[in-house]
């Protein structure tokens, strides 16, 4: 194919980004534009692109996800590959032996769930790597796990107290163990080189004093396509270590309530006040918001900006949501919030089944992931992956939201449903990815949907998704991905 000529997509099925097209539809494009969707009828000069009985979709949009932070991970001492302790020591003895000349052993991506009470020690560590400090964040970057070196180039010891946005575990004697969950990380982190790029970032630390920064950084950081308008806030921890802020204690092992109930990053008697500050400048905001606590606190902010800002209404979105109090799920619709979600996350699983739901009690593990509660109450959805918490595949996370249990990818994976009351259709969490996505990112005059006008941004899917059994969306693959016309990606 030349580059600019007509093209008609044809012979499979059509998702405009809200609803499957009827069979026949085709797809027209020049110049990188969609120009015509209709019967598809003869090319008429038009180069024809054979569907194959499969599906064109939007492109899909990722609307949480951490490149960045994959990246480093990736090129570094990757754990991705392991799932117990001693898979995970051997593959740092040997990133450290081939690679002798970095002072730091860093990467990350283990797993909470392969230690006991999701925390590692640094013993283990210590007993392949000696000489030089080893940092490690785990697959949901809210913990590190360090050797003595590190503790030791850090000052930390049994003296050093807990930050305020952070927890240093300890042993019976009270020494530090080599786990940090959340703040305390960056006890060790900030000796590391400094990593740039990603989304602009709200400094909890500080307050109002760093707007002028982040209107600095907006007004220079644009290049082709991209444009940093959101800052992102990050308001609370996660649930597998306590640090996810909710409106009630955590229970202990055997159920009776403790004395914790999570971290508040951004004190929330300022945050309305910084949330406003943002809109008012014309930043969407982005919240990490995964407790109950940290979800009203956030459609607080929403709520005070949308009644001092004489009408505008920007689309801010709380992403996570693992946990929401009923009385707030119909806010997002009033406050015209957006709900942020990750759908592979709403499954049985070890986090969630040893690490969650014993210590939020049967009551709130019942609130978890309410997708389905959302959608019904008017609430925007757009969707994204969180890689590389978890799979950036999208139909993997189509699959989780619709059967809200894992894709059978592997022995001993899948099992009962979680909460499948709060499942998705798949027409429902497609229009998540494509169009919903597109309109929180303020794309939606441009992509996340198949009409006249629009740039041809496309997916195309080895399957008919319209017609494909809910239990089988996990094997459908994206085979061709096409940007304005071109095609970018084949499998």
């Amino acid at each position: 194919m030349q580059a600019g000529e007509e093209l008609v997509f044809q012979n499979g099925t059509i998702f405009d980004g809200r609803r499957f097209l009827p069979a026949g539809t085709g797809v027209r494009v020049r110049g990188g534009t969609i120009t015509a969707v209709g019967p598809a009828g003869p090319p008429r000069g038009a180069a024809p692109v054979d569907l194959d009985g499969g599906t064109l979709l939007p492109g899909f949009i990722d609307a949480h996800v951490h490149p960045v932070f994959a990246g480093n991970q990736l090129r570094q001492c990757d754990l991705q590959a392991a799932s117990t302790p001693s898979g995970y020591a051997a593959l740092v003895a040997a990133y450290a032996r081939d690679h002798p000349e970095e002072e730091w052993i860093t990467g990350g991506g283990w797993s909470m769930d392969a230690f006991p009470g999701g925390i590692p020690t640094r013993e283990l560590l210590d007993a392949v790597v000696a000489d030089r400090p080893v940092f490690l964040p785990n697959r949901d970057g809210h913990g590190a796990w360090v050797n003595s070196m590190a503790l030791t180039l850090a000052g930390i010891d049994r003296t050093t107290p807990d930050p305020a946005d952070g927890r240093i575990e300890r042993d019976a004697a009270g020494q530090p163990n080599g786990m940090l969950q959340e703040g305390a990380a960056s006890l060790v982190s900030r000796l590391l080189p400094p990593v740039s790029g990603g989304a602009l970032w709200w400094d909890r630390d500080r307050g109002l004093e760093q707007l002028p920064e982040l209107l600095e950084s907006r007004r220079t950081g644009q290049e082709g396509r991209f444009r940093a308008t959101s800052v992102k806030m990050m308001l609370d921890g996660v649930a597998e270590n306590h640090t996810a802020a909710m409106l009630e204690p955590y229970q202990d092992a055997e159920g009776c309530p403790t004395a914790h109930s999570g971290l508040d990053f951004i004190d929330p008697r300022e945050l309305p006040c910084f949330v406003t500050a943002l809109d008012e400048e014309g930043f969407q905001v982005h919240f990490h918001a995964l407790g109950d606590r940290a979800v009203r606190n956030a459609l607080d902010a929403v709520a005070a900006a949308r009644q001092s800002t004489s009408g505008r209404r920007l689309r801010h979105h709380l992403a996570h949501l693992q946990v929401v109090h009923p009385d707030d799920i119909p806010r997002f619709a009033r406050l015209s919030a957006t709900a942020n979600i990750q759908p592979l996350w709403a499954t049985h699983e070890p986090q969630m089944d040893e690490l969650t739901i014993p210590f939020l009690g049967e009551r709130r593990s019942g609130w978890q992931y309410p997708f389905r509660s959302l959608l019904d109450s008017g609430s925007p959805l757009c969707a994204g992956s969180d890689w590389p918490v978890s799979s950036p595949n999208p139909l993997w996370g189509a699959h989780v939201a619709v059967n809200r249990s894992l894709p059978a990818i592997a022995e001993g994976v899948g099992g009962d449903p979680f909460l499948p009351g709060q499942a998705l259709g798949l027409t429902e969490v497609l229009a998540a990815y494509t169009s919903g996505s597109a309109q929180v990112n303020g794309l939606d005059g441009s992509a996340g949907s198949i009409r006249d006008g629009l740039d041809a941004d496309f997916a195309i899917v080895n399957a008919d998704l319209a017609h494909l059994p809910a239990a089988e969306i996990c094997q459908a693959a994206v085979v061709q991905t096409w940007i304005r016309g071109e095609l970018v990606h084949q499998q």
